[in-house]
């Protein structure tokens, strides 16, 4: 079990952070800011260069904070919202499926860490609830 979680939390982290690194480097054939910016604008974010940064630095460091387990609950939150809106703003009207540009990947990530933003708000800081991470090993 414990490597089962271990698995999917670098698996969808190490993803996702490799999604923001194509936004802000285009590393991995990604696009970069400039151009990301140019598609952000006609869907209404302006300025499109600087909603391209945020979008890409909340997919990197939460990816990365994911796939490491640090910070989770807060990471969690970070990457639902951006891929929420990713959801609304781009997927949504293409369809369900992935093959033609819905929403399928989004609605998989956000159901996902859908737990770790209710610990979040349920953490009471210096209880037992708030010690480690939510994919921690269970006892």
């Amino acid at each position: 079990m414990d490597i089962g979680l271990l698995l999917l939390r670098l698996t969808v982290g190490l993803t996702l952070a490799a999604h923001g690194a194509q936004k802000l480097f285009g590393w991995f054939g990604g696009a970069g800011l400039d151009v990301i910016g140019q598609f952000f604008e006609p869907l209404g974010f302006y300025p499109g260069r600087r909603h391209a940064l945020m979008a890409g630095l909340v997919e990197t460091v939460g990816g990365l904070l994911l796939a490491l387990g640090l910070l989770t609950p807060i990471a969690a939150a970070l990457v639902f919202s951006v891929m929420l809106v990713a959801a609304v703003s781009v997927h949504l009207k293409k369809g369900f499926f992935i093959a033609t540009g819905g929403y399928e990947y989004n609605l998989v990530i956000e159901e996902r860490y859908t737990p770790a933003i209710k610990r979040l708000y349920a953490c009471r800081c210096g209880t037992k609830k708030c010690r480690g991470t939510f994919l921690a090993a269970r006892r």
